[in-house]
C-alpha cells in the first residue's frame, strides 16, 4: 500500500498506524488461572477488610486487629495459591 502526503512518498505513513496493512491493534492476553484465583483472593478479602472497617460496633483496636489478621491471612493464601500452582 503506497500512501502520498502532500504529493510526497512517505514509506512510514499509515491512517491506521501500522505496518504491512494491518492496523495496530494491542494484544491482550487472557490472563492465567493462577492471576484469576490470586484476584479473586485478594477481592474476598478487600471485601471482609472494608465490611470490617464500616463496622461501628467494634472498638478501633478490634476493627485494627481484625483488618490486620485478614491481611495476614490474604497474604498466606495468596502464597499458597502460589504454592499449589507450581506444585501441579
Amino acid at each position: 500500500m503506497i500512501i502520498y502526503n502532500n504529493g510526497f512518498y512517505n514509506p512510514w505513513y499509515s491512517p491506521y498506524n501500522a505496518f504491512y496493512g494491518y492496523p495496530a491493534v494491542p494484544i491482550l492476553q487472557q490472563p492465567t488461572k493462577l492471576e484469576m484465583q490470586i484476584q479473586s483472593i485478594k477481592d474476598d478479602y478487600s471485601d471482609k477488610i472494608s465490611s470490617v472497617k464500616s463496622d461501628k460496633t467494634l472498638t478501633r483496636q478490634e476493627r485494627r486487629e481484625k483488618v490486620k489478621s485478614f491481611e495476614r491471612e490474604r497474604d498466606s493464601a495468596v502464597n499458597q495459591a502460589k504454592v499449589d500452582y507450581y506444585k501441579s
